[in-house]
């Protein structure tokens, strides 16, 4: 709590807000809203190349989380469908692509086997965001439905995953980065639900 107080503080003191972070309001305005602002008018999203991006940058943080603030609300009542549409294929793009870091790799030691490897890796990390989030969700939403009177452990994973998921969508262009943290508790609850088959099928051999 102290940590908390103090850095809230901090950034009181020099952008002019007590929070936490900005990134909420620059991250929605910057990808969500300006992919929704840019189906409304039929042009295409270039991340960091946009007429909303460069006014963002002219702005103090203070400032700018009204304004985002603002526009998510004016998006809400007038672009509706849009920023919708725009939330979907964030998801969708979150879920389909794969680390972002693979593919700016350079090949400085000229290493012929560099090419291969990079799409080897490259090809891995696509398929293990697609398995891992489609299959983590869908999972999720089962343990959500079989453990809400429980509460427990698993219940509490599968909400962070939906969490996760849900909330990525409020960028896009990142790769697998927003997803990889809950690969390794798809493998927990994948884990838990076999094992719980497994057992189901063999009580009625063992009566």
């Amino acid at each position: 709590m102290t940590l908390i107080v103090a850095h809230g503080s901090g950034m009181k003191k020099h952008y002019g807000n007590y929070t936490i972070s900005y990134i909420d309001s620059y991250t929605y305005y910057n990808y969500l809203g300006t992919r929704a602002d840019l189906l409304q008018v039929g042009s295409e999203f270039d991340q960091g190349n946009t007429s909303r991006y460069q006014f963002m940058m002219k702005h103090k943080y203070s400032e700018f989380k009204k304004i985002a603030k603002e526009d998510f609300y004016n998006q809400i009542q007038n672009n509706t469908l849009n920023l919708f549409i725009a939330y979907l294929h964030n998801i969708f793009e979150n879920t389909k692509t794969g680390s972002s870091a693979i593919y700016d790799l350079k090949n400085v030691k000229n290493c012929s086997s560099f090419d291969s490897l990079k799409y080897f890796f490259a090809t891995t990390s696509k398929w293990q965001n697609r398995f891992c989030t489609i299959v983590g969700f869908f999972l999720s939403l089962y343990v959500l439905r079989n453990t809400f009177m429980k509460r427990n452990l698993e219940f509490f994973i599968a909400l962070f995953i939906i969490y996760t998921i849900s909330t990525s969508a409020v960028s896009c262009c990142q790769g697998d980065r927003f997803h990889l943290v809950f690969f390794p508790l798809v493998i927990f609850l994948t884990t838990v639900f076999i094992s719980e088959k497994f057992k189901l099928l063999s009580e009625p051999l063992q009566k």
